[in-house]
């Protein structure tokens, strides 16, 4: 009866496995999401010659990672900056009232921007601004 009671040997499959780290999205290509478009700033309320512009710029973005959009210049071809929202002369999105602060991407080579919000890789886009200053005040 001195035996030693035998403790259960744990399998490779039954173990808990380490907890998965969050990871950066910085290293990503930026995906973007229009279904959070305003009203009068979606793509169809451009002239044919932004929509033409905002493709082909979509495309140069997108080849690029984040970390390469945010190291960038603001006013590069691929480069972004923040704006906080209460310059934005909108009312802000309900899907995303806890944001402080907008990225921005400019879309053509005379500055024209895209408002919205980075959420991991994704960046949504609100406001697509065909003339200057309708979004905010580029003061």
């Amino acid at each position: 009866m001195g035996g030693k009671s035998k403790r259960p040997q744990i399998k490779s499959a039954d173990k808990i496995p380490d907890p998965i780290m969050p990871q950066s999205s910085n290293g990503s290509h930026p995906l973007f999401c229009f279904r959070y478009l305003r009203n009068g700033f979606g793509i169809e309320d451009l002239p044919k010659v932004l929509q033409a512009k905002l493709a082909l710029s979509l495309g140069v973005i997108a080849r690029y990672s984040w970390q390469d959009c945010t190291l960038a210049t603001r006013h590069s071809q691929i480069g972004t900056e923040l704006l906080g929202v209460e310059h934005v002369k909108h009312t802000k999105v309900a899907e995303f009232d806890e944001v402080s602060k907008y990225t921005i991407f400019r879309y053509t080579g005379d500055n024209h921007p895209m408002v919205g919000v980075r959420a991991g890789d994704v960046f949504h886009v609100l406001w697509i601004e065909q003339k200057f200053g309708d979004v905010y005040d580029h003061g």
